[in-house]
C-alpha cells in the first residue's frame, strides 16, 4: 500500500478513494492534493484539522452538508468507516499528540500501524524553493527477514532526485541503484540466514531538490511504484510502502 494525496482534479476523482486507502497502482500525483487528515492543506495533520471535521459533522448532523470539498470528506473520514463524526476527530487529535510526543510516519501509517509485518515509510518533510533534502526512507515495521529485495520510487515530477544510497538497516547487502527509473535494490550475499533489520532504521537516503520556482504551500509527493522482497528461500512477499510530501513553507 502506498497512500498518496488524494488529487482534486476531475480527471484523478475516479482514483481518489483508493489513492485514500493507500493503493500503489495509482501513483499519480499532483500539488494540489490533500493526505489524509489534513483537511486544511497545510502538510500537518493537528488540531485544526480536528476542528474542521467537528464543524463538519456538526453540519452534517444538522441536516445541512458538510461544507467541505469532495476530496475533503474523503480525508475527513478517516477511520474510512464512511461517516465524518467526532470519531474522527479524535483519531486526528491522538495522532497529533502521537507526533507531538515524538512519534514518526503519517497518520494512515499510524492508523494502520498493527495491520502489516513489513513496512517501509517515507518521511514527510517542510522545505523552502531551491532547498536540497536527504530524505530517510525508514522501516518502522520489520517482522519477517529477507535476503534481497526491489523496489521502485515515485517522485513529483517537479522533484529532481539527485541520490538514493544504502541506509543503516542492511548496512551489508550489496546495494545499487539507477536515478533514471529511481529503481533500487539490496542483496545479501555475505551469510545464508535472512537478515532482519531493527524497529525505525532507515531503509535508504534519497536526496531530492526541490524546485527553485516551488511558491509556498506548493506540495510535492515522493512514494512508492513497487517494492518485492525475498527470503533465502526465494519465498517473496510485499513490504507495505507509504509515500509522503513536500510542503514548500514562505
Amino acid at each position: 500500500m502506498n497512500f498518496t494525496k488524494k488529487l482534486l482534479t476531475s480527471a484523478a476523482a475516479v482514483g481518489m478513494a483508493a489513492v485514500c486507502l493507500g493503493n500503489a497502482a495509482l501513483s499519480a500525483m499532483a500539488n494540489d492534493g490533500l493526505m489524509l487528515g489534513d483537511l486544511n492543506n497545510d502538510g500537518v495533520v493537528n488540531a485544526s484539522d480536528a476542528a474542521k471535521v467537528l464543524i463538519a459533522a456538526a453540519s452534517l448532523g444538522a441536516g445541512q452538508g458538510s461544507g467541505l470539498t469532495e476530496a475533503q470528506e474523503l480525508c475527513a473520514d478517516v477511520n474510512d468507516d464512511g461517516i465524518i463524526n467526532a470519531s474522527d476527530a479524535a483519531q486526528i487529535l491522538i495522532y497529533a499528540a502521537y507526533i507531538g510526543a515524538g512519534g514518526s510516519g503519517s497518520l494512515y501509517d499510524y492508523l494502520h500501524k498493527d495491520d502489516a509485518t513489513v513496512v517501509w515509510s517515507v518521511k514527510s518533510y517542510q522545505a523552502t524553493p531551491g532547498q536540497p533534502l536527504t530524505i530517510p526512507v525508514t522501516i518502522p515495521i520489520a517482522e519477517k527477514g529477507m535476503n534481497s529485495y526491489t523496489a521502485q520510487l515515485y517522485a513529483d515530477p517537479g522533484l529532481t532526485v539527485t541520490k538514493i544510497e544504502n541506509g543503516t538497516a542492511y548496512p551489508d547487502m550489496g546495494f545499487v541503484a539507477n536515478l533514471d527509473d529511481l529503481s533500487f535494490a539490496g542483496t545479501n550475499y555475505s551469510t545464508s540466514e535472512d537478515l532482519m533489520a531493527a524497529q525505525d532504521s532507515v531503509l535508504c537516503y534519497v536526496t531530492i531538490m526541490v524546485p527553485e520556482n516551488a511558491t509556498p504551500s506548493d506540495t510535492y509527493q515522493i512514494g512508492f511504484l513497487s517494492a518485492t522482497a525475498s527470503d533465502y528461500s526465494m519465498n517473496t512477499y510485499t513490504p507495505d510502502t507509504y509515500g509522503a510530501a513536500i510542503t514548500v513553507m514562505g
